[in-house]
């Protein structure tokens, strides 16, 4: 596989950030005390995965590629007690808000809410 080095700017998702907004959708989800509840490291790991280089070259350049690998981090880790793919769901939007791209140029949204 041939890695293509990116041009787009990356916002990137911090654990801090992160852990705000899990909190933020346990209380507004009213999700119970196990919703979020981290087992290990494995969760700081995952957003940490998306980020790594080698030799120089990201190995997911890109936003999309960064989200998508993401989402499959946080579900394959099972790093939480409860809400595991809802929360890798949730920051997956939630990077592609960040970065500028949950939205088309037009003003609608690019994942169906359903």
């Amino acid at each position: 596989m041939k890695i293509i080095p990116s041009k787009e700017k990356v916002e990137k998702l911090t654990y801090e950030e992160a852990v705000k907004q899990i909190k933020l959708w346990r209380d507004t989800q009213q999700a119970g005390k196990l919703f979020g509840n981290e087992k290990d490291e494995s969760f700081k790991s995952s957003l940490r995965t998306v980020y790594q280089t080698f030799d120089g070259k990201e190995l997911y350049p890109g936003i999309k590629l960064k989200a998508a690998h993401l989402l499959y981090f946080i579900v394959k880790n099972h790093s939480f007690t409860d809400g595991n793919k809802r929360i890798a769901a949730g920051l997956f939007a939630y990077f592609l808000y960040l970065n500028k791209i949950l939205f088309k140029a037009d003003g609608t949204k690019l994942l169906d809410d359903k």
